[in-house]
């Protein structure tokens, strides 16, 4: 096509020119709107990057704890999907903004050509949506669908692998803190006859039957007095004593026949007198010695080892308890029971015939409990159960004494132990703190002295640690009155005060 020229004579474009000016303004505005696209992103491209750094340190982490820690992987896992879902949300929003915007641009831009071609705009929209997909493709390479369910299917079965894992390691703790509490655990079940209650009733039981064969010194009974009077002076006590009747000689006895019957078995033992309960103990005894050595001279944490050893002394000495001396004509215990026999009646004859093989006729079964308690079925628990005598000329205490008649709780103050016919059982008795009691000591009381400060504090801490605060105040008070700025004095009356 040539030019043509109007009725004025002025030259004018062509179709062919117009269309060419057309094209350049459309790759102007092209250019523009591509250019401005690209800058655009340019600030979410960095952004992007440095989201996708973190997700990288996140996935390091994960590889980390995979060895170390499956418990803390879905915490770390929850994570990174987040900043991943983060990432991908942020970016198609941005996109969206931008699209919107740039079809608005190209609305007002076409609204200016509506009377031109429509194809050169159609074909702009093309290369901007092109552009669109191309930056977002670069901008975003690793979340396509396809990889990121990859990925997520690979952490999925890494997941389940490490639950499984985790579930094994879970069972096997398990497995292994049950032996270490059945190696630790060293209390027996309630209907064990080894448990701590059992042993506690079966000594106050023994503490009857010991009563029941010494009998009450009365009828049909004739008390040697002259031979009384020599356990008197063996056991350094007087006939001082504020109870009717024979109750003192009857303590004094009680006493004896423990003391005799372990005696006899203390001398059996240091015997050349061979029997099995003997050799056992021996045995034991030495085991225990060579394995506690063993122990000890080991470094390191060797709990199990010492809580094996414990265990090993609680199940022999639980056999000892319930299987020694049972047969009918044990050789000590037949030898034991006469000596003991025959030595109650130096003190004591018992005039009715009935009743005295009545009474001889329990004698085996009281060796027999006297020997299992002191000597074996204490050894069972945990921590071993000791016992004591008390004193003469201790002050009477109501939380570690029981007498033969009641206390006065006014008066108690003024009593002393005249005899312990019968010893405290419990543990850690040397500690006041810690101490814990089985059973009480049975003792006979006697007028005695004013406590000295020193058992009055005592006394009052011991009556506060076990609630009786109505009766720790009442020593406090009393010992203020001896010496008014005792500092431990007002401290246990601040305390009882509080409680």
């Amino acid at each position: 096509m040539g030019q043509n020229q109007d009725p004025d004579g002025d030259v004018q474009m062509t179709d062919l020119g117009v269309e060419t000016q057309f094209q350049e303004s459309l790759k102007s505005a092209q250019d523009k709107i591509i250019g401005s696209l690209s800058g655009s992103f340019q600030n979410l491209f960095d952004e992007n990057k440095k989201l996708q750094n973190q997700l990288t340190e996140l996935k390091d982490e994960l590889k980390r704890l995979k060895s170390s820690s499956p418990e803390s992987l879905c915490n770390v896992e929850g994570e990174l999907w987040n900043i991943k879902d983060f990432i991908t949300a942020k970016l198609n929003e941005s996109f969206e903004n931008q699209k919107k915007e740039f079809y608005k641009q190209m609305d007002l831009f076409k609204e200016e050509l509506k009377d031109q071609n429509s194809a050169p705009l159609n074909e702009l929209k093309h290369v901007i949506e092109s552009e669109f997909q191309n930056i977002k493709d670069k901008l975003n390479p690793s979340v396509s669908k396809q990889d990121k369910g990859t990925e997520l299917d690979q952490l999925r079965k890494e997941n389940m692998e490490l639950r499984q894992l985790n579930n094994k390691l879970k069972d096997e703790n398990s497995n292994y803190q049950v032996t270490i509490g059945n190696a630790t655990r060293y209390r027996f079940a309630d209907d064990d006859q080894n448990n701590s209650v059992h042993l506690n009733k079966d000594i106050n039981d023994l503490n009857d039957r010991v009563s029941k064969f010494v009998t009450n010194l009365k009828k049909d009974v004739k008390l040697h007095s002259d031979k009384v009077s020599e356990l008197f002076l063996r056991y350094k006590c007087t006939k001082d004593t504020k109870e009717e009747g024979p109750q003192l000689e009857k303590e004094v006895l009680r006493r004896f026949v423990i003391d005799t019957i372990i005696q006899v078995f203390n001398e059996s033992l240091n015997s050349e007198n061979s029997y099995f309960e003997k050799e056992v103990m021996n045995d034991l005894k030495s085991l225990l010695n060579k394995l506690n050595s063993l122990t000890n001279t080991e470094s390191g944490s060797n709990d199990i080892k010492k809580s094996i050893i414990i265990k090993i002394r609680q199940q022999i000495y639980a056999i000892l308890g319930s299987s020694a001396f049972t047969e009918p004509e044990h050789p000590f215990i037949n030898n034991c029971k006469t000596q003991l026999i025959n030595t109650m009646n130096q003190y004591r004859t018992i005039t009715n015939e009935s009743k005295r093989k009545e009474i001889e006729g329990h004698a085996s079964a009281l060796v027999r409990d006297v020997i299992s308690i002191f000597y074996f079925r204490r050894h069972v628990q945990e921590p071993i159960v000791n016992y004591t005598w008390i004193d003469n000329d201790e002050p009477i205490d109501s939380l570690t004494m029981t007498g033969t008649c009641a206390w006065n709780e006014d008066e108690i103050d003024e009593l002393v132990v005249q005899l312990c016919s019968f010893p405290l059982f419990g543990i850690k008795l040397e500690d006041h703190d810690k101490r814990q009691f089985y059973t009480q000591a049975r003792v006979i009381a006697k007028e005695g002295k004013s406590l000295p400060p020193e058992k009055l504090r005592q006394r009052a801490h011991g009556y506060m640690r076990s609630g009786k605060y109505d009766r720790s105040l009442s020593i406090v008070n009393k010992l203020l009155e001896v010496e008014p700025n005792d500092t431990l004095a007002l401290k246990l009356r601040g305390e009882i005060h509080y409680r």
